[in-house]
């Protein structure tokens, strides 16, 4: 929280983010100005990143979505630009789109969790060694979707790993 103005009263925004509140109603509540608004969103937003170190045990489930690329600002796009509310002007099609950010989350049934952002893209089994740095513990049961990657992973690490499949619609 270095550099940050009114570092006591990160808390109390955490709490009106999580009752949903909006921004506006968070400054005023808060009697802070929108550059203080930002500054305490992105030390949030960075430390999803971070790991605690602490082990995940027992069902351990990792699955990984995806979300458009923020370009905002930048001058030079080497894509479409898009408008709010609509979806981007490339084609569609199934499975991820390079121009997608992929995000792991990894959660444990006691409720340890770890989000990162991992690529651009599809993911790889480097990417998730990279990614998934809480340790499991040899005896967790690795649950994820039927990815290769995820497979290898499990099998590298000695882990009991069980595909869980959706609905495909």
């Amino acid at each position: 929280m270095d550099g940050l103005n009114k570092k006591d009263c990160v808390l109390e925004y955490i709490e009106l983010l999580i009752e949903g509140k909006s921004l506006d109603k968070i400054i005023a509540k808060m009697c802070i100005n929108k550059k203080t608004y930002f500054d305490y969103r992105h030390l949030i937003l960075s430390s999803l990143g971070q790991d605690s170190g602490k082990e995940m045990e027992g069902i351990v489930e990792s699955d990984e979505t995806f979300f458009e690329e923020s370009s905002k600002g930048n001058k030079s796009l080497s894509r479409p630009g898009r408008q709010r509310g609509k979806s981007s002007k490339i084609k569609k099609k199934r499975g991820c789109l390079d121009n997608k950010v992929a995000v792991i989350v990894t959660v444990d049934r006691k409720e340890a969790i770890n989000m990162c952002v991992a690529t651009m893209g599809r993911i790889s089994k480097e990417v998730i060694i990279r990614r998934i740095a809480t340790p499991l513990t040899k005896d967790a049961i690795f649950c994820t979707d039927g990815h290769v990657s995820y497979k290898d992973f499990a099998m590298d690490n000695r882990l009991k790993h069980i595909t869980l499949m959706g609905d495909l619609e």
